[in-house]
């Protein structure tokens, strides 16, 4: 069936000269093939091949596609450069072998394919055939397109067997995995809610998923190569005409939201991406998207309406306390815009005094996600402090997670003051009730010392020495009868007032005072205007200029200077009435800033242990009675101290 080699050299001719006469092309594998000892192989030496053996492999050397024949009945493999790659560990080795030693892996595979042609004379093609082979010692899955053919000599007969083959297992390696990436893709595009069209050029459909379709009441089918103008021609002068048009031109992406009339009546969320090739169109009904912001509108809307009626401060912070909403009663409180509401840092705005507390109590509501309530001063837009109770109740989201804090500020500072002056005049009600019984108590002893101390004065045996210390003793029983006649005074007042000479007053309160002046080597000065008449309660505007002066002599330990002044004079109002004016003048310590703003409140004192703060309370409270007016000017802690209050009393009886 093979041709016989007949052919024959003379033993004195060089066979690699031979060899080179007879194949022609150059290149690694000719050169191998010309070198190799041939005439240990069932082929035999070069020099006995047939003319047609060697017109197949010089054509085959030619050749720059992979491609070999398998020669003889032994198979015996030759091939050419382009084979060396496809071969790998199995070059050169599968030269001058067989088919198989070469593939020796595969060769139940190969082997009846290579009788096939060989005996039958049968032509063989197969496109990504799976043929295992040997890769690096390991047996390797390769994919192979190839084709068998019968070699046949000029009588007809097989020779072998021309095959031509490729490994195409890097090429399907990769068509499969774009293949795999397109088929995810197309079901990305088709499994998603959103429509997806592709357009060229010219505006034509070439590319439509299911859900595209179906927002337009369309099939896919009845879309793709018709062009958007020819289904939908009314919407070139829509809002999705003109965007469309307008990535077109510009090259640029857009993304809109407009309403599609008939036949869908629908809002239209639409996202165009324009290439080389045409545009990309996602687009999505939001129909009900914009419905929900709509109703979220209107819910909002109504709630700043809401909010902007009541008179509390509304606010609202983020789950950490950031400001992120606030009502128009909040920006009046504080005198910002809502410009500034970002800017906004209530703590700032907290007095002092109340931060740590603040603090406090709010990590701690946002700690356990408890309700926020809270009292505390915050600052108004004219600097002062008022009083508010907080309120506040944390917003969930559907995990259960707070997200922000909606809440309240109340003004309670008229409340505040008015529990504070309640609570004050109980103290005080309390307190002058103890005062007159305490008064009352001491005032019968008193009279029976007082008589008794009268009876023994009355002795004209009494020596000078002794004479004198109980004329002292009956003066100053003299001055703890008057501050019990004043104590009971303070729970019960006088009848009616009278005409009354303030000087003369003063001289009884001078007199009063004049031992402890003299013990505390303190020099007075006293001017006094003669005929400076008021309708008063003496007694009440005595207990007034006594309370100031008791305070001077308290001021001044180590001695020093008291003015008192009485003069005919106006008032400081603007209808300035006719009225005595009242200074008393010390040089004593002075009384400290911070307690000069709340010096006439009840139970405020510098005196320490040794005061109850009611004295100025009760002075500023008898002259307001009297329709008059008192101040106070101080200064401490310099070589220049000292206290100046000034008293104005009206002429004519203005009681209250």
């Amino acid at each position: 069936m093979l041709s016989e080699r007949s052919s024959t050299f003379q033993l004195d001719e060089n066979p690699l000269d031979l060899a080179s006469a007879r194949i022609y092309p150059g290149g690694e594998m000719a050169d191998r093939i010309r070198a190799f000892p041939w005439e240990t192989t069932a082929l035999g030496a070069i020099s006995g091949w047939s003319q047609t053996l060697l017109c197949m492999l010089n054509n085959l050397l030619e050749s720059q596609f992979p491609t070999l024949i398998l020669w003889d009945p032994e198979m015996v493999p030759l091939y050419n450069d382009a084979c060396i790659p496809m071969l790998a560990e199995k070059h050169p080795l599968a030269l001058g072998g067989t088919a198989h030693q070469a593939w020796s892996e595969a060769w139940k595979i190969l082997e009846p394919k290579f009788r096939s042609v060989l005996e039958q004379g049968e032509r063989l093609y197969f496109e990504n055939e799976l043929i295992p082979v040997l890769r690096n010692g390991v047996l390797t899955d390769l994919y192979w397109t190839y084709s068998y053919s019968p070699v046949r000599d000029t009588a007809g007969r097989i020779c072998g067997i021309y095959i031509v083959a490729h490994d195409v297992t890097a090429k399907l390696t990769v068509e499969r995995e774009r293949d795999a990436v397109a088929a995810n893709l197309k079901n990305v595009l088709e499994s998603t809610t959103d429509g997806l069209v592709v357009l060229d050029n010219q505006g034509r459909y070439t590319y439509v998923n299911h859900q595209a379709a179906s927002i337009v009441s369309l099939k896919p089918a009845d879309m793709l190569g018709k062009s958007q103008w020819e289904l939908f021609p009314h919407t070139a002068q829509t809002e999705f005409g003109r965007q469309y048009q307008e990535a077109v031109d510009t090259g640029k992406p857009r993304h809109f939201v407009s309403f599609y009339p008939e036949p869908l009546n629908a809002w239209i969320e639409s996202h165009c991406y324009p290439s080389a090739h045409g545009v990309s169109v996602y687009f999505r009904d939001v129909t009900e998207q914009k419905q929900a912001e709509r109703e979220l509108r209107d819910r909002e809307e109504r709630f700043r309406v809401l909010a902007d009626s009541l008179p509390q401060l509304i606010w609202m912070t983020d789950r950490r306390g950031d400001n992120i909403y606030c009502n128009q009663r909040y920006f009046e409180y504080l005198g910002v815009t809502e410009a500034d509401r970002t800017g906004i840092q209530w703590l700032d705005l907290v007095h002092p005094d109340d931060l740590a507390s603040t603090l406090t109590i709010w990590n701690h509501a946002v700690e356990t996600g408890e309700p926020y309530l809270n009292e505390f001063r915050l600052r108004q837009k004219n600097g002062m402090f008022r009083y508010l109770l907080a309120r506040a109740i944390p917003i969930r989201d559907d995990h259960g997670e707070i997200e922000r804090w909606i809440g309240s500020l109340t003004d309670i500072h008229d409340q505040k003051l008015a529990e504070d002056a309640l609570r004050k005049s109980e103290k005080l009600a309390t307190a002058g009730r103890l005062a007159a019984s305490i008064a009352h108590e001491i005032n019968n002893p008193l009279e029976s010392v007082t008589n008794s101390l009268y009876l023994a004065l009355q002795d004209g045996n009494l020596g000078a020495e002794t004479r004198m210390y109980l004329e002292l003793a009956e003066q100053e029983l003299l001055r703890v009868a008057h501050i019990t006649t004043q104590t009971l005074r303070f729970h019960r007042q006088s009848i009616s007032p009278a005409s009354t000479d303030i000087c003369d007053i003063v001289d009884s309160v001078i007199a009063l005072f004049r031992g402890r002046l003299d013990s505390k080597d303190i020099r007075v000065e006293a001017e006094c205007e003669r005929g400076s008449i008021a309708i008063c309660f003496a007694d009440e505007i005595r207990q007034v200029i006594a309370n100031i002066v008791g305070n001077a002599l308290d001021a001044m330990p180590q001695g020093g200077k008291l003015r008192l002044r009485v003069k005919r004079n106006r008032g400081w109002a603007h209808d300035r009435p006719h009225g005595v004016k009242i200074v008393v003048a010390d040089s004593g310590h002075g009384i400290p800033p911070a307690v000069m703003d709340r010096i006439f409140e009840p139970f405020v004192s510098t005196k320490e242990a040794t005061g109850i703060g009611l004295g100025l309370w009760v002075t500023e409270g008898i002259v307001r009675k009297h329709g008059g007016s008192i101040r106070v000017r101080s200064q401490a802690g310099s070589r220049h101290s000292g206290t100046v209050f000034k008293i104005f009393i009206p002429s004519t009886s203005l009681l209250k």
